[in-house]
This record gives structure tokens, sequence and C-alpha cells, in this order.
């Protein structure tokens, strides 16, 4: 990514997460990145452009660090694995989760995104080799409270992360 470019899309990524999406403008992002708003609709198209660049961006991000544990097939791995990756939030995936925080407020439709798929596809699978009749709903329980648990991290409102996370470790027998 070129230089300028890349300024640009850190400069929105913060904007967005700081400010909300819809309450930053091209302008803005331009007079924050030093750069002309013409540049960032040569690179972008538009604001809408670049956020898509943004999230997809991080989806890729979020595919190379699910690649690490999705083919594990040691269930007690997996989940373990699967919960180290929602409560341990890399520096580099960081912003991409609280944009993505943001997002999920004002979408009215919410669709997956690759990564999600795919991790809900491995999940099941997992829940399914252990035996688990409703294996769909455990997956679904599983990663709609460690995403609610992620959210909550990055707002600040868990009080005592490392306890929480033995917890859901201990329920699935996986410490």
């Amino acid at each position: 990514m070129g230089d300028r470019r890349a300024k640009i899309a850190d400069v929105a990524l913060l904007l967005f997460i700081e400010r909300g999406y819809h309450a930053t403008s091209t302008r803005l992002i331009a007079q924050e990145a030093c750069v002309s708003e013409g540049l960032i609709f040569r690179h972008y198209t538009n604001k809408e452009g670049l956020l898509k660049d943004l999230l997809a961006e991080g989806g890729q991000q979020m595919i190379f660090e699910i690649a690490g544990f999705i083919s594990e097939h040691d269930p007690k791995v997996f989940i373990s694995s699967i919960i180290d990756f929602f409560f341990d939030v890399s520096e580099e995936l960081l912003g991409y989760w609280r944009l993505k925080a943001q997002l999920e407020w004002i979408k009215t439709v919410w669709e997956p995104e690759e990564w999600e798929r795919i991790l809900r596809d491995a999940v099941e699978r997992v829940f399914r080799g252990m035996g688990y009749s409703k294996y769909e709903l455990e997956a679904g329980l599983l990663l709609e409270s460690l995403t609610g648990i992620r959210y909550g991290i990055l707002r600040g409102s868990v009080e005592d992360v490392r306890e929480l996370k033995a917890l859901v470790k201990g329920k699935y027998k996986v410490i």
C-alpha cells in the first residue's frame, strides 16, 4: 500500500472509531491525513469504498489469525484456541475490532464476513464431532458469547478478563 493511501486508511480508521462512520466526512479525513480530498476519491471512489477496504483488510487479517487453529483436530485445543482468540485482542486487530463493533450498531441486516463463516463452520464441525446433538446451537452460543465478551473488553466493561476467560474455558473443560 502506498504511503499516502496507507495514511488515509490509518486516519480514516481512527476517525471512524472515534467519531463514528456517519459523523466522519472525507473532507475531515483528508485534513487529518494531510492529503487532498480528491486523492481519497481517486484511491477509494467514496467513503463507503474506503470503509469496505478497511473491513476487507481487517477480514484478511482475521483469516490469517484463525488459520493457526481452524483445522485443529483435538476439540479441547480447538475450543481453547478460539476462546484465546476472542479474549486476547492482538494489537494489529484492535482497530478492526473497534470499527466492527461501531458498525454492528448501525447495520440493519447482519451479513457475516468470510472469516466469520469459516470460523462458524469449524466450530460446528468440532461440536458435531464431540457428539453434540444441537451442535449448531452450541456453536452459536459460544460464538455469540465470545463476540459479546470481546466487545465488552473493548469498551472496558469487563472487570477481570483473566477470570472470565478461565470461567469460559472451565465451561468447556479446556483448562
